[in-house]
């Protein structure tokens, strides 16, 4: 009968430690979920592309952090010297690049390549966009 209690004492030991094995690895693999949840936020992050004359010149270029649901104009009020026209949706001048009197020039914008159908405003910005304002001629 003794023999039988050890050999019982001895697998409930066993199971207990394979249980709290498959908990450990629960924990881990939950700590690895925050973890990879942490760096996907970090990751949040868009390029900003400052240039003039259809991207003959470069004024500036940021790689900047965003919350979710940022708009363009939000990112670049927060990041660069902008100033906007009167009912703010549109920008004038950045980092002190504006047109001159009489002269028919503006910042154009656009995000990946395609130029922006909607003000900057307007414009919510995904994680890894790239968004690029020229300066250049709208005749």
């Amino acid at each position: 009968m003794k023999q039988m209690m050890k050999m019982l004492l001895a697998a409930l030991f066993v199971l207990g430690g394979l249980a709290a094995c498959g908990q450990s690895t629960g924990d881990a693999n939950s700590g690895e979920s925050s973890q990879s949840t942490q760096e996907e936020q970090q990751e949040q992050r868009v390029r900003v592309e400052i240039t003039k004359n259809n991207k003959e010149e470069d004024v500036a270029e940021k790689e900047i952090e965003i919350e979710a649901g940022a708009t363009v104009m939000e990112v670049m009020k927060a990041n660069f010297d902008i100033e906007t026209g009167s009912n703010g949706g549109f920008i004038t001048s950045i980092e002190g690049v504006a047109p001159k009197n009489g002269e028919q020039k503006a910042w154009f914008y656009s995000v990946n390549g395609e130029e922006a159908m909607v003000g900057a405003n307007e414009y919510t910005l995904e994680p890894g966009d790239i968004v690029t304002f020229d300066f250049h001629s709208w005749e």
